[in-house]
């Protein structure tokens, strides 16, 4: 429901994060995508495509650096394929 919560947010122009809760959203996203309900994953990808558009451009080297670390090091099982076309296409 918080994820849900999030994007509703996320839609309203007025809406902003900060460095730090930028940085807190998006490892709490991160760490959704190794939920075993998929539904849930499939919103964390939606929310973190949403949270790359109003991250703080001079922190996307190191969201990136994050996310590869996070997401593809070390991982066997296959995201939903809609992550690379909704979230890294945003980066």
């Amino acid at each position: 429901m918080a994820i849900n919560d999030l994007m509703k947010e996320l839609r309203t122009e007025t809406f902003k994060l900060d460095d730090d809760a930028e940085w807190k959203v998006t490892r709490a996203l991160v760490k959704l995508l190794d939920d075993t309900n998929g539904e849930v994953q499939n919103l964390a990808v939606k929310c973190l495509g949403m949270v790359a558009k109003v991250i703080n451009q001079a922190q996307v080297g190191k969201f990136r650096y994050f996310f590869y670390k996070s997401i593809f090091i070390g991982r066997e099982q296959i995201l939903p394929s809609v992550f690379p076309r909704d979230f890294l296409s945003k980066l």
